[in-house]
């Protein structure tokens, strides 16, 4: 009885001292709506990767993405902006203009997948976007353009290929996310044939440092990082099985320090009857200052000569309270006799805390 009484306290106090070790804090997202913003695109066109931006002062929500569309007879990928002088979920979004277009046979030939950031102490708008040429379509860059800020982003600057990233990358890049975090640019993007996250850094926002493998979820072909309140979101697209088949999921993973993000939990994928009931791709998560997480994507309905055409761009909102482990909308009782059952295994003492903060709310 001695025993029990003396190796028990010793367990706890020493799984304890292990659990502080670990940094993860699940987080449940309830789904709030859903909404098809325009589109679709039309049959041999395709439009995709919405990039949003929303400050303080701003009176609408702007959005760049891309199009593959014919304009004098020439098909191409271009950039396009665009916005909502609304709450950014519903129609209409209006003065549509392209903003970045390539040349032929030039390697910015197609130019798409772009994300963009606003230096705060200078308000030069930077943006970092993919670029190919058809006549080499497994060549992929990462290029850079500024904007000023009384352009609103409007008109922008090629600067050409960054420096400090492989030229062309090897194997595979695609949809750089730029955030601005202690006075300089962080940039994620996808690379490699395996589709691993990687991580840059930039002063200057032209020159940047080697890129860097970071522990996340691989094998997804389009995924996005979103820094808030301290913590980082990647959002990705996957098919539900096979690397190379078209996604049909959408996942959202955290990380505390942008270095190593979680397994990645499901948050919606294609079903039922409506437009994006085929295919989901390259999605974005902007959160607003009501903490409400917006994901924008890309989707479709119907069968066409090729998985992405004839899309439209849309988004469903989450609202986020971290304690609400069965995903009931509460955090109560039952959520705290599931991390009971399984403290240890995921759950930490990190969790406990939260749900404790959390307790009695409802999302």
């Amino acid at each position: 009885m001695r025993d029990i009484y003396y190796n028990c306290p010793m367990k706890f106090l020493l799984l304890f001292i292990f659990l502080l070790l670990s940094q993860t804090v699940y987080a449940t997202f309830q789904a709030q709506g859903k909404a098809k913003l325009f589109g679709p695109s039309g049959v041999n066109t395709s439009q995709y990767s919405p990039w949003v931006m929303k400050q303080d002062g701003w009176g609408s929500y702007l959005m760049y993405y891309c199009k593959n569309t014919p304009i004098n007879n020439v098909w191409r990928d271009r950039i396009w902006r665009i916005q909502n002088w609304s709450d950014g979920l519903g129609s209409p979004w209006t003065e549509d203009q392209i903003v970045i277009e390539g040349s032929d046979n030039q390697n910015d030939d197609l130019s798409c997948a772009m994300g963009v950031i606003i230096d705060p102490n200078t308000n030069v708008w930077h943006m970092y976007y993919v670029t190919a040429n058809r006549n080499t379509p497994l060549t992929i860059y990462l290029y850079h353009a500024t904007s000023s800020s009384g352009s609103a982003g409007t008109s922008w600057t090629k600067l050409g290929p960054v420096q400090g990233i492989a030229q062309p990358f090897p194997g595979y890049l695609d949809t750089p996310s730029p955030i601005w975090i202690d006075g300089k640019i962080v940039l994620y993007f996808i690379g490699d044939n395996d589709k691993h996250l990687y991580r840059t850094t930039s002063i200057d926002g032209q020159n940047f440092t080697q890129p860097q493998v970071v522990s996340a979820p691989s094998g997804a072909p389009h995924a996005r990082v979103t820094y808030h309140n301290g913590k980082y979101y990647l959002v990705y697209s996957k098919p539900a099985t096979g690397l190379y088949d078209p996604p049909t999921q959408i996942y959202i993973s955290t990380s505390t320090d942008g270095q190593s993000f979680d397994p990645g939990t499901l948050l919606f994928q294609t079903n039922g009857s409506d437009w994006d009931e085929k295919y989901i791709w390259t999605p974005n998560l902007f959160i607003d200052k009501d903490n409400l997480f917006r994901v924008y994507y890309a989707g479709n309905s119907g069968n066409y000569s090729w998985w992405g055409e004839n899309s439209s761009v849309g988004v469903r909102w989450f609202s986020n309270i971290t304690g609400d482990l069965n995903n009931n909308g509460h955090v109560d009782i039952f959520d705290y006799n599931i991390l009971v059952s399984k403290f240890g295994n995921p759950y930490t003492i990190f969790d406990y805390n939260t749900l404790v903060a959390n307790f009695g709310k409802s999302n």
